[in-house]
């Protein structure tokens, strides 16, 4: 807890830069309080009762004292002094003659604070803690100074809790009034890495004002002086991959323009006039006509958008001197050529329409000439064969037609001759970037010389001038150009002809693809039209029979991964309730909230009311289970109720719902929802406010101030019913569990890990709203019975409404799902066991739509197999029996028992992508992607299979490269940005069911270990033969063997930390940390070691080959 506590002060320290935070403890002590010292004196009594009492006492105000943070604005010396000074005055005087109790106390604090008497800082009274919620009484009432219009539960909290009443009588009142009034304490929960401020500046102003950008005088002054502001912008300008994704084209006469829109600005601006051409240099050089923008702007001031609207006002302008002569006659060719090239014969060259060939094939299959000459029935399989095949264009066509469009267009002047291999190879990385990745306008123009732009050149000299002065001028009139064709010229080009989207497989990657428009609009017509004959989903006129609105619908095509390639192998639609809804009014666009925004208030009731049900061990009574987690609480749990050893034959039934959201009953749903938020008594939910911060220890850094930013983790509306008096700390107390909670599941709460070195700090916002339930019941009825759907990207949208089932997409499906099928286990289980005169140990989990059923009788195992594939009407579900897993044979055999899979002997038991041991109960990592073997060389290969990739990536990095994101940015960042994505991995990966010896057996517990550490080195390979900074000559790498193996260290450092951590002691008695540890790291680097030995040929350059092999070498010997 010491330790614990000391991370909190730590972390505060980090940002309360000119102030000091320390203990309660210790500064009672430096304030020689010293009612309080003798207090933490050993209690002397003749009593053994009495003396127990007071030991108990003095032990839990140690512990309170030692937990919280007071932080004082200076150093230790300054709040004695400071303290010192406040003693004698007038305050501290009728303190100690009035002598007031801790509520009479709070309330003088309270009053002196809305009131803002003079002997307080106006600001502090402003933003204090104890102030929120009240304000001066304007009714003149007798004895009133303040009224409150928000219950501050703070307030309650100090005023009334037992350990503040005891500390009150151990130290004197001035001191009390003193550390609420000018200090901002903050007090430990059960978690002491979670705290909860009570008095003192509101934490978020604090952070607000810390966080404001500073940049020193001189450094500001200099860059003023040289006018290079547009390079020293270069590093921070990046260009995102997900400007040019989900774009639909500028439709005519219900076909796409292919070429540029009449609203791109060469075509806006297209004749020959010397207007138009005054306008076009602005735009493409809002430098030189001092107009904002991104590279002109400050260090310390934020980005300003172009304002493009007020370029057409400005063309009496005098052009500026390096904008005369070669440049004119440049960009006057430049919007020829725009307007005379030839898009659509290069776009049919490039990029040929793969749909019309593989349609054409399909039609033969159904002996048609036409598609309109098809039933209906064949339609259905026109569109079934034509969804199988892969009609999206690579992205290596996507580059040659942007190439070519770029030759048919660009002056070759313009760009510079011995600058075009550079662009193309700029341009090339553009567009092969993933979803989430970015591009530095720095990484574009490096290597690019400004030699051969002559237009650069000041008059008609008839070579460059060598001064520093002209250098920076002409790098920075190139920077302008390259950040106008990215910006600009090459997302309008893609958007204008290319539909962009990401893929899924298990769950959505990284990996972009594109479909010309035209085979878009085909493609995404059929997949919706599928989804409304399986959803049932029926045309709706009148939208303004909902009240919600309605949500858009995304088609994302679904790819399938083989032995040699990935394709695209279907299409799946999403339900986007969660984006922001535009709409059209008097005064222009309008952003409106998005669905899941209003459902936001019924979801934190009814999570509120279903967190009700769940019991002392840690999860529902039912098999309602949201993570792997939960998973791990119930098969220990279970595997304590059936004992150790012997361990009994365990019957295993896995069932899959068909379409679980599509077929639950919607009255059903409602019936049940509307049963918690209103029953026989009237309910009404206060929805309290507060604000959770992560702050995180600062990085070990020589330079001082150094820090990470507090993040801001969550906006938390907390339920509570309005008739509540907990106090602020009571509800905190639940945040604190449920952040607590997260860490350790995820098994990086250990020491030396990066959530042990992070403080929640959770501010009451002293303010909610109230809510009946029966409001939200309303609300969540018109969700149910009013969803309104339509296709993305239409111009005119078709409006269709669901007619059964759940909405999909909802923050309420989940949630909605879990209750009605909890009353369906009920009554199974009801049913199972009402014949039973003794209950044998069960386990019964449900992720979803996936039940989980094991049970030492296997006719308990049977009557849930029968009575699951049979099927409940009542409830909607219908099993898929092709997807049904057993471990056993049943004794009853039917047409759909005989189509369930029945695992032989020994097998692995899959479920939610784990496996399970059915002998053991032993929990595998990524069972259903990666083999269980005992022979891990043979896993390696089995893993990394040979292939021959589409876009020429190396065998090791298959399926690396879609789930990896590499942030480009700049070399000497990349150690430190590779590490932390392979540590946040390993934490994510490698959770407590994995490695915890109370299920697993040690050689499990490797087994998992060795399937994370193999995902990490394919991940390190991947980076390498990206070229992140590793392999270039001259690099951070090249030159400082070190700096790879204090990764690899510091990755098999967590990895152990995490064994170690979650096998402790206090868990396994038997524990031997050091023998653990090193085999694990033994293991680990093996598993590197043979990766990296397969990946050897993908790494071009030997040096980093060899730092590598340097760092294996090391860790073995460790």
């Amino acid at each position: 807890m010491d330790e614990q506590a000391g991370i909190a002060r730590q972390a505060l320290n980090s940002i309360y830069k000119t102030s000091s935070a320390n203990s309660l403890y210790d500064v009672l002590f430096s304030l020689e309080e010293t009612e309080f010292i003798n207090a933490m004196d050993t209690p002397r009594c003749d009593n053994k009762h009495r003396l127990r009492r007071l030991r108990v006492r003095r032990a839990r105000l140690r512990d309170f004292a030692k937990s919280t943070v007071v932080v004082y604005p200076g150093s230790a010396r300054a709040l004695a002094a400071a303290f010192t000074d406040y003693s004698t005055s007038i305050v501290s005087r009728r303190l100690s003659r009035l002598a007031p109790t801790q509520p009479e106390l709070v309330k003088l604090l309270v009053e002196a604070l809305v009131e803002r008497h003079a002997y307080l800082p106006s600001q502090l009274c402003a933003t204090h803690v104890l102030a929120s919620g009240f304000k001066p009484d304007t009714d003149g009432g007798v004895g009133a100074t303040y009224t409150a219009y928000h219950l501050n539960t703070t307030v309650t909290y100090v005023a009334t809790n037992k350990t503040w009443l005891a500390l009150r009588e151990a130290i004197r009142p001035s001191t009390m009034y003193f550390l609420l009034a000018h200090c901002s304490v903050f007090c430990a929960t059960d978690n002491p890495q979670t705290l909860l401020q009570v008095s003192g500046p509101s934490f978020d102003t604090v952070v607000t004002k810390e966080q404001e950008p500073k940049v020193l005088k001189k450094k500001q002054e200099h860059f003023d002086k040289e006018r290079n502001l547009a390079a020293a912008n270069s590093a921070r300008i990046i260009f995102k991959k997900s400007r040019i994704m989900h774009k639909m084209p500028y439709m005519s006469n219900k076909k796409p323009i292919f070429g540029f829109n009449p609203h791109f600005i060469l075509k806006k601006y297209s004749d020959d006039s010397f207007v138009h051409l005054r306008i076009l240099l602005r735009f493409i050089f809002p430098v030189q006509y001092h107009i904002p923008c991104p590279l002109s702007s400050p260090l310390d001031n934020p980005i300003t958008p172009i304002i493009f609207e007020s370029f057409p006002e400005l063309t009496k302008e005098r052009l500026p001197k390096r904008l005369h002569g070669q440049i004119l006659l440049l960009i006057r060719q430049l919007v020829k050529n725009v307007n005379k090239c030839p898009y659509y014969q290069l776009f049919n060259h490039y990029c040929p329409n793969t749909y019309e060939k593989v349609s054409v094939q399909v039609l033969k299959k159904l002996k048609c000439n036409r598609i309109s000459n098809l039933t209906p029935k064949e339609k259905q399989q026109y569109w079934g064969l034509m969804k199988s095949h892969d009609v999206s264009t690579p992205d290596y066509q996507v580059f040659l037609f942007c190439k070519s469009v770029f030759r048919k267009t660009f002056p070759v002047d313009l760009i510079g001759k011995s600058n075009w291999g550079v662009l193309f190879k700029a341009l090339d990385q553009f567009v092969k970037l993933r979803r989430l990745e970015q591009m530095q306008l720095q990484s574009i123009v490096s290597g690019m010389s400004t030699n051969d732009l002559t237009w650069t050149w000041p008059g008609t000299s008839p070579q460059p001038p060598h001064g520093r002065q002209d250098h920076n001028k002409r790098r920075e009139l190139l920077l302008e150009l390259m950040f106008w064709i990215f910006d600009c010229f090459v997302p309008t080009l893609i958007r204008s002809h290319f539909y962009a989207t990401e893929v899924l497989q298990n769950v959505p990657v990284n990996r972009v693809v594109f479909f010309r428009h035209d085979v878009w609009i085909k493609v995404s017509s059929f997949a919706f039209g599928d989804f409304c004959k399986q959803s049932s989903l029926a045309r709706q006129n009148n939208p303004e029979l909902s009240l919600l609105g309605a949500a858009p619908i995304r088609i994302i095509p679904k790819e399938e991964v083989g032995p040699s390639m990935t394709k695209i192998s279907g299409y799946r639609p999403i339900v986007r309730m969660g984006r922001m809804r535009q709409t059209l009014a008097s005064t222009g666009v309008v952003q409106t909230p998005s669905i899941n925004t209003l459902l936001k208030d019924v979801f934190s009731a009814l999570s509120f009311e279903h967190t009700q049900k769940i019991n002392s061990h840690g999860f529902y009574n039912v098999g309602t289970t949201g993570s792997i987690p939960d998973l791990f609480r119930r098969i220990l749990h279970f595997k304590q109720q059936i004992g150790i050893a012997p361990t009994p034959k365990l019957f295993f039934v896995k069932v899959d719902i068909k379409h679980c959201f599509d077929t639950i009953p919607q009255a059903l749903a409602l019936q049940i929802s509307k049963r918690l938020l209103s029953n026989e008594s009237f309910k009404e939910y206060f929805l309290h406010a507060f604000k959770v911060f992560k702050v995180p220890l600062p990085a070990p850094s020589k330079k001082k101030n150094r820090h990470k930013p507090a993040v801001l983790v969550k906006y938390i509306r907390n339920p509570e019913y309005n008739t509540n008096t907990e106090t602020s700390m009571d509800v905190v107390q639940g945040i604190s569990k449920d952040l607590a909670n997260t860490l350790r599941e995820s098994a990086v709460h250990g020491p030396g890990t990066l959530a042990s070195k992070t403080a929640n700090i959770v501010v009451d916002l002293v303010y909610g709203v109230h809510k009946s339930g029966e409001d939200l019941a309303n609300l969540l009825q018109a969700h149910l019975t009013q969803n309104l759907v339509y296709l993305e990207g239409k111009r005119k949208r078709q409006l269709y409404k669901q007619q059964i089932g759940i909405p999909q997409g909802s923050i309420l499906s989940t949630l909605l799902c879990n209750l009605v099928y909890e009353e369906l286990e009920a009554e199974i289980l009801a049913d199972i066991f009402k014949d039973s005169s003794t209950s044998s140990p069960y386990l019964l989990a449900r992720f979803t739509d996936d039940f989980l059923f094991v049970s030492t009788n296997q006719d308990h195992a049977e009557a849930f197999l029968n009575k699951m594939i049979t099927g409940v009407p009542k409830y909607g579900a219908a099993v898929r029996p092709e997807k049904t897993i057993i471990n056993f044979v049943p004794s009853l055999q039917t047409n759909k028992t005989t189509l369930c899979k029945v695992l032989a002997p020994g097998e692995i038991f899959p479920y939610i992508g784990i496996g399970i041991d059915p002998q053991t109960l032993n929990i595998f990592r990524d069972f259903e992607q990666e083999s269980i073997s005992n022979e891990f060389t043979k896993k390696i290969k089995q893993t990394i299979t040979p292939v021959v990739p589409q876009n020429h990536k190396t065998s090791v990095c298959m399926g690396v490269s879609d789930r990896v994101t590499v942030p480009h940015r700049g070399i000497r960042s990349s150690p430190v940005s590779l590490t932390r994505m392979l540590l946040h991995f390993i934490s994510m990966r490698l959770l407590r069911a994995f490695v915890d010896l109370r299920v697993n057996s040690w050689e499990t517990i490797l087994q998992n270990v060795s399937t994370v550490v193999i995902e990490v080195a394919r991940r390190l390979v991947f980076a390498l033969d990206m070229k992140w900074g590793f392999t270039r000559v001259g690099s951070c790498f090249a030159q400082d063997a070190t700096t790879m193996i204090n990764i690899l260290v510091e990755v098999l450092d967590k990895v152990c930390s995490i064994v170690i951590h979650v096998n402790g002691p206090e868990v396994v008695p038997d524990y031997n940390e050091g023998e653990e540890k090193f085999s694990v790291l033994q293991r680990a680097a093996a598993d590197i070691e043979a990766v990296l030995g397969m990946a050897n040929k993908s790494i071009r350059h030997q040096a980093s080959w060899r730092i590598l092999r340097v760092g294996v070498d090391y860790l073995k010997s460790l």
